[in-house]
């Protein structure tokens, strides 16, 4: 998780440098791990009177649909086998969000690499964590493909959720 180190104005393009994805200048900006942005987020929720019961799951329960929510529009294209292009679904390691001052997600766009460079030891953990239980999520579902099984359920999730899956797509009314 980045955290950003400077305000941004959405009325200034005075700077064509200076945009949501770059502002912070990368370099100097805090890093955290998940749970570190997980104390931010109920910090800032209490700090700013915004009153949200759970706002770790109001702002995790956002990613999660933004997430599926691309599953579903790839569908016929990147997520069938029977149509499967060289870049598929698979490919999609994370995902660039902004969370604004009151915990709404805006969805950037989909990584198929995101930070892999391990310069910093919090990716390190990261990648470990998320490679290792990816290898079993994946394992599984190749030795399903392979018996002609249904996919669901996945047993071996790990920390991994399922949000999109045959037309059924994780919905947050929140």
């Amino acid at each position: 998780v980045r955290i950003g180190n400077a305000n941004y104005d959405e009325t200034d393009f005075s700077n064509t440098r200076n945009h949501l994805t770059t502002h912070t200048r990368l370099a100097e900006e805090g890093k955290a791990t998940w749970k570190e942005f997980e104390e931010h987020v109920r910090n800032h929720n209490r700090a700013a009177g915004l009153g949200i019961s759970d706002p770790v799951s109001h702002v995790r329960n956002q990613f999660k649909e933004a997430i599926a929510e691309t599953a579903a529009a790839f569908k016929d294209t990147s997520f069938n086998s029977k149509k499967m292009v060289e870049e598929n679904g698979i490919a999609f390691y994370g995902a660039d969000f902004i969370l604004d001052q009151d915990l709404d997600v805006y969805y950037l766009e989909p990584q198929m690499g995101c930070g892999l460079d391990e310069d910093y030891n919090f990716r390190v953990v990261m990648h470990d964590q998320m490679f290792r239980t990816m290898v079993d999520v994946l394992g599984e579902i190749l030795e399903k493909e392979e018996k002609g099984e249904n996919l669901l359920p996945l047993n071996k999730l790990g920390k991994w959720q399922v949000v999109y899956a045959d037309g059924w797509t994780y919905n947050y009314d929140g």
